[in-house]
């Protein structure tokens, strides 16, 4: 029994790989997927003709892509999730107010996952790419929601390890710690270029009591536009009133 349950994990395992490989490449056949997972190119294949069979991906002459099917499910987790649901109106007003790129962020696990964004002027939708997770510490969104943490949380996360992503990623935990006293005096966050040396942001939290989530409303402009001195003028105080005001309807919307 235990080696057919430890077989079952092991194709999880391998098919979740496969997934995040299809996700990473965008499209590929056989050949390369097994040569990037260092498996068999029958296993993948295998894998590979189930998720056609069940309509997740899709097979165009042998070359591989994810499906629309997934989108079944995130969208549906999305649009059940309060802060998107109230925080996307926020979005679009302020981005309409300043015109320039608003996105709203939330916290799952010890990840951040960008949720929505409004007005991608300057096409970053490359490097922020909608439901694309990552490290709390490495943006303004992150370590904005990283703030709301209690302190034990913050430890604990800091204990795992804070990989870097550029050279200006924050990877020393007593570094994030006075990163992270600041933003809770000041009530926001700033990124320049700390998890893509050409994007920057100002980025504040959004908290939900009655689900216990924790998010972020960012203005993303790219690292060279935001050397700007408008962009730490201006742009702190209406970010930080739209994201009070999204807590406060989510606290009792």
């Amino acid at each position: 029994m235990a080696g057919g349950a430890g077989g079952t994990i092991a194709t999880d395992e391998t098919l979740f790989a496969l997934l995040d490989a299809l996700h990473a490449e965008g499209e590929a056949g056989v050949s390369a997927l097994a040569a990037r997972l260092e498996l068999s190119k029958s296993a993948v294949h295998k894998h590979l003709k189930t998720l056609e069979q069940h309509g997740y991906v899709h097979n165009t002459d042998g070359t591989y892509r994810l499906g629309l099917k997934f989108l079944e499910y995130g969208g549906k987790v999305r649009d059940a999730s309060r802060i998107y649901d109230l925080g996307r109106r926020k979005v679009s007003e302020l981005a309409a107010e300043i015109d320039e790129l608003v996105i709203l962020s939330v916290r799952e696990f010890d990840a951040g996952v960008f949720l929505y964004r409004e007005n991608d002027q300057y096409n970053l939708k490359e490097t922020i790419p909608l439901g694309n997770r990552f490290h709390l510490h490495q943006n303004g969104a992150g370590k904005a929601m990283l703030a709301e943490l209690p302190d034990a949380e913050i430890d604990r996360i800091i204990g795992e390890g804070l990989p870097g992503s550029t050279p200006r990623t924050i990877t020393d935990g007593a570094a994030l710690w006075d990163e992270i006293e600041i933003i809770r005096d000041r009530g926001f966050a700033v990124n320049r270029g700390e998890r893509d040396p050409e994007v920057s942001a100002i980025s504040a939290a959004v908290t939900d009591p009655t689900t216990d989530t924790v998010g972020a409303i960012s203005v993303s402009l790219p690292t060279n536009v935001a050397a700007q001195e408008e962009f730490m003028e201006s742009y702190p105080e209406k970010i930080t009133q739209t994201a009070s005001r999204l807590s406060l309807q989510l606290r009792h919307g």
